[in-house]
């Protein structure tokens, strides 16, 4: 019995949704001439501390990730856009001997295009097409003095899948699930050393998960 209770709600509600979508045919949230103002942001902080006895160890990290995105509907359930962004962490380890310090920052920009595509008049898939560039510096400290640095920039082009739930005409949640294309990834070191990585995947790791709140005027 348990087991039938899931499927039996979900196929209510895909019921009602679709006898919503059936009366109002014509009736789009996403209209020609809309613009769209949306995101992602990501805020982290740990503490951990540990004694064996013979030493201990104390590790604090911090990180933030902003990506706020605008577009405008060049078309009904069509938008184009493109988004701004940085990313910044920091973690510090203190063994009781050395202190270590790890920086990461990078800014980020990223076009795209995005189709909405109504199941119901207040529920939508989404697919959307970026190409993104991303520059940055990664640092490495022992006891204050600086003894690593990297620079990089990573490039992809892609597409991802999500969905759009409407909670009246200006506002919906959204959430982007997954990744499939192309990234590129370059590093230089000051002393000379370079690597670079190509790669074409579809991507459904917990990075690749996005959850927001769009507003639409």
């Amino acid at each position: 019995m348990k087991k039938m209770i899931l499927p039996g709600f979900l196929s209510y509600f895909l019921c009602v949704f679709m006898a919503y979508a059936q009366s109002e045919p014509n009736s789009f949230y996403v209209n020609k001439g809309t613009w769209e103002l949306s995101g992602n942001m990501a805020l982290s902080f740990a503490d951990s501390y540990t004694d064996s006895g013979q030493s201990d160890n104390d590790l604090n990290s911090f990180g933030l990730s902003l990506m706020p995105e605008l577009g405008y509907a060049i078309a009904d359930q069509l938008t184009l856009g493109a988004g701004i962004g940085f990313v910044y962490n920091t973690s510090k380890n203190n063994n009781g001997i050395s202190k270590q310090e790890d920086n990461y920052r990078s800014l980020r920009f990223a076009p795209f295009v995005k189709k909405y595509i109504r199941v119901a008049k207040p529920l939508y898939f989404t697919l959307k097409g970026s190409a993104s560039y991303e520059t940055g510096k990664q640092e490495h400290f022992d006891n204050g003095q600086k003894n690593g640095e990297n620079n990089f920039d990573n490039c992809a082009v892609g597409v991802s899948p999500g969905v759009s739930v409407f909670l009246n005409d200006r506002f919906a949640f959204q959430s982007q699930i997954g990744f499939l294309g192309y990234r590129h990834h370059k590093t230089e070191a000051p002393n000379g050393g370079k690597s670079r990585v190509d790669r074409f995947s579809l991507d459904f790791n917990t990075t690749q998960f996005f959850f927001g709140l769009a507003y639409y005027f």
